[in-house]
């Protein structure tokens, strides 16, 4: 049998409950710094700012798909959006514009807006270099951004 001595300078069994607690707190660190370079990797590629890419319209037998589309079309007309690494972000198109915070789930990206209205936060995830709108089906018109600097 080997020992180990734990931090009061007292000998430990190498299997002891001590050891074992010391390798899984290890493990979770080493875990949640790996989780970290991964958050930080992914903010570090969205740090900047980004312009949509124009939504044409859709001709399609489903009125949502219509309207949605032509909305669309309208609000992407120089919108950008600009990330910064803090967590926040700030948007404008023309003559409006305004801000908000991000958080990252997973690979999507959800983006709230300071507004004084309720409202669902817009989903994006990343599609090769673009950031592109998570939508319920792929027939959906998405917003997808494009980064510029």
């Amino acid at each position: 049998m080997s020992f180990d001595y734990g931090p009061t300078g007292a000998k430990i069994a190498e299997n002891s409950d001590y050891n074992n607690d010391m390798r899984s707190i290890s493990l979770v660190f080493v875990l949640l710094a790996f989780w970290g370079l991964g958050c930080q990797s992914k903010t570090a590629k969205l740090a900047g700012v980004w312009k949509a890419e124009p939504v044409k319209i859709q001709s399609s037998p489903n009125l949502n798909d219509v309207s949605r589309s032509a909305m669309l079309s309208l609000v992407t007309q120089n919108l950008e959006i600009e990330f910064n690494k803090e967590g926040k972000f700030k948007y404008g198109a023309g003559i409006g514009g305004g801000e908000g915070s991000y958080t990252w789930k997973g690979d999507v990206l959800e983006l709230s807006f300071r507004t004084f209205a309720p409202q669902t936060p817009l989903q994006l995830k990343f599609e090769g270099a673009d950031l592109v709108e998570v939508t319920d089906f792929a027939s959906d018109a998405k917003l997808r951004f494009k980064k510029v600097r």
